[in-house]
């Protein structure tokens, strides 16, 4: 539509509702987004770095210490 037609027919009030209506699947779809990353970024740090630190470590000491001071009775 031009101009003349949104104003002639007094279609502004649908324009403003074709924006509007963008504008909030703009927004909805941003919240989507931040709110992926975020946990994305917590199973990010907490699960991959902090479970593969704590793997590392056990078995580090393990090696090093022995099976059967570390775990005792178990092996």
């Amino acid at each position: 539509m031009a101009a003349e037609e949104i104003g002639f027919y007094r279609g502004h009030e649908y324009e403003k509702n074709v924006v509007e209506r963008g504008y909030y699947g703009l927004v909805k779809h941003m919240n989507r987004v931040l709110r992926i990353r975020v946990w994305h970024g917590i199973v990010e740090e907490g699960i991959v770095k902090w479970v593969s630190n704590l793997i590392s470590l056990v078995l580090g000491d393990a090696i090093f210490v022995g099976l059967d001071v570390l775990f005792g009775a178990f092996v």
